[in-house]
Protein backbone atom coordinates (compact mmCIF):
# COMPACT_ATOMS: atom_id res chain seq x y z
CA UNK A 1 0.00 0.00 0.00
CA UNK A 2 1.43 3.36 -1.05
CA UNK A 3 1.35 6.31 1.35
CA UNK A 4 -0.74 9.31 0.36
CA UNK A 5 0.67 12.85 0.20
CA UNK A 6 -0.79 13.67 3.62
CA UNK A 7 0.69 10.54 5.19
CA UNK A 8 4.10 11.37 3.72
CA UNK A 9 3.83 14.91 5.04
CA UNK A 10 2.95 13.66 8.53
CA UNK A 11 5.82 11.18 8.45
CA UNK A 12 8.31 13.99 7.75
CA UNK A 13 6.90 16.37 10.37
CA UNK A 14 8.85 16.72 13.61
CA UNK A 15 6.46 16.30 16.50
CA UNK A 16 6.93 18.29 19.69
CA UNK A 17 6.94 17.14 23.27
CA UNK A 18 4.66 18.46 26.00
CA UNK A 19 5.94 18.46 29.56
CA UNK A 20 3.54 19.49 32.32
CA UNK A 21 4.77 20.69 35.70
CA UNK A 22 1.87 20.40 38.13
CA UNK A 23 1.55 21.55 41.70
CA UNK A 24 -1.43 21.93 43.95
CA UNK A 25 -0.45 24.89 46.11
CA UNK A 26 1.10 28.26 45.43
CA UNK A 27 4.75 28.23 46.42
CA UNK A 28 5.30 24.49 45.93
CA UNK A 29 8.11 25.17 43.43
CA UNK A 30 6.43 24.26 40.14
CA UNK A 31 7.42 27.43 38.26
CA UNK A 32 10.93 27.48 39.68
CA UNK A 33 11.48 23.83 38.71
CA UNK A 34 10.15 24.52 35.22
CA UNK A 35 12.59 27.43 34.85
CA UNK A 36 15.47 25.26 36.10
CA UNK A 37 14.66 22.76 33.34
CA UNK A 38 14.52 25.60 30.81
CA UNK A 39 17.86 26.92 32.09
CA UNK A 40 19.52 23.55 31.46
CA UNK A 41 18.13 23.56 27.92
CA UNK A 42 19.36 27.13 27.39
CA UNK A 43 22.85 26.15 28.57
CA UNK A 44 22.83 23.32 25.98
CA UNK A 45 22.15 25.83 23.21
CA UNK A 46 18.37 25.45 22.91
CA UNK A 47 16.36 28.51 21.86
CA UNK A 48 14.22 29.09 24.97
CA UNK A 49 11.42 31.65 25.22
CA UNK A 50 9.16 32.39 28.19
CA UNK A 51 5.74 33.18 26.78
CA UNK A 52 3.78 33.83 29.93
CA UNK A 53 4.66 33.64 33.56
CA UNK A 54 3.55 35.28 36.75
CA UNK A 55 6.72 36.00 38.71
CA UNK A 56 5.19 38.81 40.74
CA UNK A 57 4.32 36.29 43.43
CA UNK A 58 7.91 35.25 44.16
CA UNK A 59 10.89 37.62 43.80
CA UNK A 60 13.33 34.70 43.34
CA UNK A 61 11.37 33.52 40.33
CA UNK A 62 11.29 37.03 38.82
CA UNK A 63 15.08 37.29 39.18
CA UNK A 64 15.58 33.81 37.69
CA UNK A 65 13.47 34.70 34.63
CA UNK A 66 15.75 37.56 33.61
CA UNK A 67 18.07 35.18 31.72
CA UNK A 68 15.34 34.18 29.27
CA UNK A 69 13.90 35.89 26.21
CA UNK A 70 10.25 36.75 26.90
CA UNK A 71 7.24 37.28 24.69
CA UNK A 72 4.90 40.08 25.70
CA UNK A 73 1.38 39.21 26.82
CA UNK A 74 -1.42 39.55 24.30
CA UNK A 75 -3.66 42.61 24.66
CA UNK A 76 -7.15 41.73 25.73
CA UNK A 77 -10.23 43.42 27.09
CA UNK A 78 -12.52 45.97 25.51
CA UNK A 79 -9.79 48.59 25.27
CA UNK A 80 -7.40 46.17 23.50
CA UNK A 81 -4.58 47.52 25.63
CA UNK A 82 -4.69 45.43 28.82
CA UNK A 83 -1.97 42.74 28.64
CA UNK A 84 -3.00 39.63 30.48
CA UNK A 85 -2.84 36.49 28.40
CA UNK A 86 -0.60 34.24 26.34
CA UNK A 87 -0.06 35.50 22.78
CA UNK A 88 -0.24 32.36 20.64
CA UNK A 89 0.33 34.28 17.40
CA UNK A 90 3.56 35.81 18.72
CA UNK A 91 4.77 32.40 19.91
CA UNK A 92 4.04 30.76 16.55
CA UNK A 93 5.80 33.60 14.72
CA UNK A 94 8.86 33.37 17.01
CA UNK A 95 9.13 29.54 16.65
CA UNK A 96 11.34 28.80 19.68
CA UNK A 97 12.67 25.30 20.25
CA UNK A 98 11.37 25.42 23.83
CA UNK A 99 8.41 27.52 24.92
CA UNK A 100 7.84 27.99 28.65
CA UNK A 101 4.24 28.77 29.48
CA UNK A 102 3.16 29.25 33.08
CA UNK A 103 -0.29 30.37 33.94
CA UNK A 104 -1.90 30.32 37.33
CA UNK A 105 -5.49 29.11 37.32
CA UNK A 106 -8.08 31.65 38.40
Amino acid sequence: MEATGIQKSIAHTRLGTLTIFAGYASGCGKTYRMLQTAQRALQCGTDVVVASAEPELWPETAAFMQQFACLPAAPCGDDGQTPSDFDLDAALKRKPELLVLDKRSV
